[in-house]
């Protein structure tokens, strides 16, 4: 009887046995056919994606081909229209040289003609030659700046430079002697043109920039700049005096100079936004009482915004200093100022005017620098890291010069250099001088 039960437990127990491993492979099936159903859903929503992502590139890349194509385009255009450019510019540069050699009269070939003239005093007179909106606005910034000027409180005394707008006179001002420059506003371009240096001299406040002082803002007969009077005069003047021979200044004194004027354009290119001068030149730098160089006159710059990056491409400046972007009348930025302060840091080391001995006009030294055939030059007994800096503002893309940063950078190790040589030198001499007392020839 016993035996019996104990069989039937048995049986009971292996039939339990046998029964667990078939429910544990069923348990295990269904989790095993989820996961093979979700593999193959996120599989066929992958392939999906994939497919919308590779239409979307075929998409992005039918688009850049046509932009690229449209480029192109665009890149033959501007160079056939800058080919034709230069073709007209070299044959008024031919007709003008032969006017020459047959001795007739010969205009200036930078003056426009009596029919461009008329064109654009026409389209002056279709626009108000002033905008009072502007005028009132730098109004109230020169009174929130505590620069507006009262006409009345200036008094003129002799005359220090005429220039195309307007003169510049000695005056006293608050009891202190100032330069102030009256500008003649008759036009819109002229009224512009004072606005902007008014602006961009009361905004950049830099121990190598213009002082300024304050502006009369009463058009049109009281327009009025005044800024610091400064008894050193230009750079130009400076640099080759009066006479007919340059005055004798030391290389060292020369590169403090340039290196002043790059400070100066650091400031205005590291300003919010930047600001490009577009008229660097030696007459366009003055010197302060202690000898320091002073950019100035504002007249012709520029904010380089966003807006303003896309559309700056005129011809503006002065062509011996002028950059070859902007001769080609290219899209230009803050580089084209390191081309022309590149112009008068040749200038100031050799201590004569750029291509004087080309015996070129200066239109026709603008067709060969737009053409990339010329440059300015340095001898070659100039140091080598003189020249290199020459030339790295010189570079045909604009992007490839250094910033006016890196300029002052490079420069200031230079003039350290050059200001050690001539002291060791004269510690050398003295020392020669002391053994040759101590120990006379017999």
């Amino acid at each position: 009887m016993s035996r019996s039960r104990s069989q039937t437990h048995e049986s009971r127990a292996g039939s339990r046995a046998g029964s667990l491993p078939g429910r544990t492979a069923s348990q295990a099936a269904r989790p095993l056919v989820t996961r093979l159903e979700e593999a193959e859903t996120n599989l066929v929503a992958k392939q999906e994606a994939n497919a919308l992502l590779n239409s979307q590139v075929d998409l992005l890349t039918k688009q850049l081909k046509e932009l690229q194509a449209g480029k192109a385009t665009y890149e033959k255009h501007f160079k056939d229209l800058s080919a034709l450019l230069a073709k007209e510019r070299r044959q008024k540069a031919a007709d003008t040289t032969e006017e020459r050699q047959n001795g007739e009269h010969v205009t200036d070939p930078q003056v426009a003609s009596p029919d461009e003239l008329n064109a654009a005093t026409a389209e002056r007179d279709e626009a108000s030659w002033v905008c009072e909106e502007r005028w009132e606005e730098l109004r109230k910034l020169g009174q929130a700046g505590g620069w507006l000027v009262d006409h009345q409180h200036v008094k003129l005394g002799k005359v220090l430079g005429e220039g195309t707008f307007g003169t510049t006179y000695m005056g006293r001002w608050r009891g202190g002697d100032v330069a102030v420059k009256c500008v003649r506003i008759q036009q819109r371009d002229e009224a512009e043109s004072f606005l902007r240096e008014v602006h961009v001299l009361a905004c950049v406040r830099h121990p190598n920039v213009m002082p300024f002082y304050g502006a009369c803002l009463q058009p049109p007969q009281h327009c009025m700049l005044l800024c610091e009077y400064l008894p050193g005069g230009n750079l130009r003047d400076w640099l080759y005096g009066q006479g007919r021979s340059p005055p004798k200044r030391p290389l060292a004194e020369r590169l403090q100079m340039a290196l002043g004027v790059a400070r100066g354009m650091a400031a205005l290119e590291e300003n919010d936004p930047p600001i490009v001068h577009r008229d660097l030149k030696p007459t366009n730098v003055f010197i302060d009482a202690g000898g320091h160089a002073r950019v100035a006159d504002m007249g012709l710059a520029r904010w380089l915004t966003p807006e303003s990056m896309g559309v700056l491409t005129g011809e503006t400046g002065t062509y011996l200093y002028m950059s070859p972007e902007m001769i080609r009348h290219e899209l230009y930025n803050s580089r084209t100022d390191v081309y022309s302060w590149g112009v008068l840091l040749v200038e100031l080391i050799t201590q004569k005017i750029p291509y004087e001995d080309q015996h070129l006009t200066p239109l026709q030294v603008a067709l060969a620098v737009g053409d990339d055939q010329l440059r300015p030059a340095l001898s070659s007994t100039t140091d080598q890291s003189l020249v290199d800096l020459a030339h790295a503002c010189f570079e045909a893309d604009p992007l490839s010069r250094p910033s006016f940063s890196h300029l002052v950078t490079e420069l200031s190790t230079i003039c350290s250099k050059a200001g050690k040589q001539p002291a060791q030198q004269q510690v050398q001499a003295g020392v020669l001088s002391r053994f040759m007392k101590a120990r006379p020839f017999s």
